[in-house]
């Protein structure tokens, strides 16, 4: 009986599997940041995911009637959203995996679909 009580934490640390999160699509989750395009007719909301929700961000478009048009998978540690021309600049902190932290620019020329 000894050697079975034993073997028991073993077996539970050696069975560890890859934790599942659902997909976040057009989800809200830990909104960090919002911007607008120039011409007012679009918005961005940069999703963070701090409460591990996901597993991921995104940048949600949504239309001026507050319509979620779509969405676009980002890192989940996003810090702010600037509008610059026809660039939007995304940052993002360094996630939990000590990965690099990230700028990411989107091209607004068509600001429904960067």
């Amino acid at each position: 009986m000894r050697c079975l009580v034993a073997l028991l934490p073993l077996v539970s640390v050696s069975c560890k599997s890859k934790e599942k999160f659902p997909t976040i699509g057009l989800n809200i989750a830990s909104p960090i940041d919002v911007a607008a395009s120039e011409d007012g007719q679009h918005f961005y909301v940069l999703n963070a995911d701090f409460d591990r929700t996901y597993d991921i961000g995104s940048l949600l478009i949504m239309d001026q009637e507050g319509n979620k048009l779509s969405a676009i998978e980002t890192p989940r540690m996003g810090r702010s959203l600037t509008v610059a021309g026809s660039d939007l600049i995304a940052t993002f902190d360094y996630p939990d995996d000590a990965a690099a932290a990230r700028v990411m620019i989107y091209d607004l020329t068509d600001p429904a679909n960067p």
